[in-house]
C-alpha cells in the first residue's frame, strides 16, 4: 500500500511550493485506502492545490511511474513529483493488484453470467501488464479539467462520498476545497458516484447514498424497449433539476442512465424516471419502473451470491462488499 509516511512529509514540504492546508492531513482508512482527514475533528477545513501543481496524466510515464522525461517541469518540482508518484503507487500495490487480476482471469469471471452487465468490466480486467496497473493505480488521484486530465496530489486522497465538500477552482486556477463540521475522513463530491462505479473506475469498495441502474435492456408494454446505460456525464436541465438523457431511436426508448435509489427517499428515483421521460410520452411507466427496479434487485443478489464461490480473498471481498452496498441502498428506499 502506498507509503503514508513519506507522503505525509512530502505534504508537510509541499507547503514551500504554494499548497494551502489547514486541518488537513494524509491518512488511511481501516480498509487501507489512502484518504485525507481532519487532524482535529469537528473543525473547519481548507486545502488548496495551486496549477503548477495539477499533473498531466499524459506526462506520465505508465511503464516507470514516474514523470516522462520531455514533460516541461522545473527539476526542483520534478523531483517532488516523481518522490510524491513513487510513494502513492509501490511495488507492493501492483503486486496486490496483479494478483486480483490474475484471479479474475484462473477463475474465469469475465465469462461469468453472473458477472457480466454490472458496470464493472473495467474492474474485471485480466490485464497485468505494469502499464495498465499503474494506471489503474493512479485512476483515483485523477481528475478531470478543461484542459484535460490531471493528477491532483494530496487532495486528489479524498474519496467521493455523501455529502462531500465540492472542489472548486479558484481565480487563480487552484483546485480548492473548504467545509466545516468534518468530523474525521474528508470525503468530496465528484459527479455521479455508486458502488459499483466506484469499483469499477477505482477499484475502491465504498457505500453511497444513490444506486444507478446496470446496464439494461427491458421490453416495455408497447412492444418497445427500453434501454439503460451508465453514462453519468449525459444529461438534461428540467426546470432546476438535471435528469437523464432521454431519447427515441427507433423502437427503443434510450437513457443515458437511470436512478434507482436516492437518499433512502422512495419516490425520488422514480420522480426522475418520470422526468426524463415525460416528454416521449411513454406508456405503462409504473410497469416500466417496477420491471427495473426489480430486474437491478434479482442481477445484484444473483452476482453476490456468485461471490460466495470465488476462491481468492481479496477479490471474493472487494466484489461482495460492493455488491452488498448496492443492494443496502436499493433497500433503503423501498
Amino acid at each position: 500500500m502506498s507509503d503514508l509516511q513519506k507522503l505525509q512529509e512530502l505534504t508537510a514540504d509541499a507547503a514551500q511550493r504554494g499548497v494551502t492546508f489547514n486541518n488537513v492531513e494524509l491518512g488511511r482508512s481501516d480498509a487501507g485506502d489512502l484518504i485525507l482527514r481532519t487532524t482535529t475533528s469537528g473543525s473547519a477545513i481548507e486545502i488548496s492545490i495551486p496549477e503548477p501543481l495539477h499533473i498531466p496524466i499524459s506526462t506520465v510515464n505508465m511503464s516507470t511511474g514516474q514523470l516522462d522525461e520531455k514533460a516541461d517541469m522545473d527539476e526542483s518540482l520534478r523531483d517532488w513529483v516523481n518522490a510524491y508518484l513513487a510513494a502513492l503507487v509501490t511495488d507492493e500495490d501492483r503486486q496486490t493488484l496483479s494478483g486480483i487480476r490474475e484471479a479474475i482471469d484462473a477463475e474465469n469471471l469475465t465469462a461469468n453470467s453472473a458477472f457480466r452487465g454490472l458496470g464493472i468490466a473495467n474492474f474485471l480486467t485480466i490485464n497485468t501488464k505494469i502499464e495498465a496497473l499503474n494506471q489503474a493505480l493512479l485512476a483515483p488521484s485523477v481528475v478531470a479539467t478543461n484542459k484535460g486530465q490531471v493528477l491532483l496530489p494530496i487532495l486528489g486522497a479524498a474519496r467521493p462520498g455523501n455529502m462531500g465538500v465540492p472542489l472548486n477552482i479558484t481565480a487563480g486556477g487552484s483546485f480548492r476545497a473548504t467545509g466545516k463540521d468534518i468530523q474525521d475522513e474528508i470525503r468530496v463530491t465528484a459527479g455521479r458516484f455508486d458502488s459499483m462505479h466506484s469499483l469499477n473506475a477505482h477499484g475502491r469498495v465504498l457505500s453511497f447514498g444513490a444506486t444507478f441502474s446496470l446496464p439494461a435492456t427491458l421490453s416495455l408494454q408497447d412492444q418497445r424497449t427500453l434501454v439503460i446505460g451508465r453514462n453519468f456525464n449525459e444529461t438534461r436541465t428540467v426546470g432546476q433539476a438535471q435528469v437523464p438523457k432521454a431519447w427515441a431511436d427507433g423502437s427503443a426508448i434510450k437513457m443515458s442512465y437511470c436512478p434507482v435509489a436516492l437518499g433512502g427517499n422512495p419516490r425520488a428515483a422514480q420522480l426522475a424516471f418520470r422526468t426524463a421521460l415525460k416528454h416521449l410520452d411513454l406508456t405503462g411507466q409504473d410497469v416500466a419502473w417496477s420491471t427495473l427496479r426489480n430486474y437491478n434487485v434479482s442481477r445484484l443478489f444473483e452476482a453476490y451470491v456468485a461471490t460466495g464461490d470465488i476462491k481468492h480473498d481479496g477479490l471474493r471481498k472487494k466484489l461482495a462488499e460492493s455488491i452488498a452496498c448496492q443492494i443496502e441502498t436499493m433497500l433503503k428506499s423501498i
